[in-house]
């Protein structure tokens, strides 16, 4: 059984220049939706970084 991802919705306002370049990854067909080229984004800034969204960070144990 796998865990259930849990979701936050962010607002993030973007200037013309941003929003163009997202529309024309669309229209040129390299991505289905704006939002899938925000998610491909921070994948490859998150993997630039060493992170991992999907795996766990371990915490540190608690002194009893």
């Amino acid at each position: 059984m796998t865990a259930e991802i849990v979701k936050k919705r962010y607002s993030v306002t973007l200037g013309e220049p941003y929003i163009e370049c997202l529309n024309q990854l669309v229209e040129q067909g390299i991505f289905s939706s704006e939002q899938e080229v925000i998610r491909d984004s921070l994948r490859d800034k998150f993997e630039k970084y060493g992170l991992d969204p999907f795996t766990p960070v371990p915490q540190e144990e608690k002194d009893p």
